[in-house]
């Protein structure tokens, strides 16, 4: 698979590769792989949205056949769980401080949604950066 998108780093483009690669039952025998159609959105909508400034996610598929995608940020755990049909994200904050949970869901096919979603992480990280 040749590299599609230019402007997402090369560590983001290898992973959207790997994920391409993957059959099902990648996962011991089980797993779904993740529909190629889904990734290829996904991919673009990382590509219109997804900003220079901001840390960079790990991204992993899930059983599910889905992605989850994990920011490293201190005493958070942030996660978004992506499901590839219906493009609906579900953010998870846990702070490790306070014990706090926060679950929002945002429909990605949606600008203001993305926009929303990405102010919600540069708060957080400005958070992090501020201690």
């Amino acid at each position: 698979m040749k590299k599609r998108f230019v402007n997402l780093p090369d560590n983001i483009n290898l992973e959207f590769k790997k994920l391409h690669s993957l059959q099902d039952g990648w996962l011991d025998g089980e797993g779904k792989a993740p529909d190629r159609k889904g990734l290829e959105w996904f991919e673009t909508m990382m590509e219109d949205y997804y900003p220079e400034d901001l840390p960079l996610p790990y991204i992993y598929p899930t059983g599910e056949g889905n992605l989850q995608l994990e920011w490293d940020m201190e005493n958070l755990d942030v996660s978004l769980e992506v499901d590839l049909s219906t493009h609906e994200g579900e953010l998870h904050i846990l702070n490790f401080t306070t014990e706090k949970t926060t679950e929002v869901i945002y429909q990605l096919n949606d600008a203001d949604e993305w926009h929303a979603l990405i102010e919600r992480l540069k708060e957080l990280q400005e958070a992090v950066d501020a201690k």
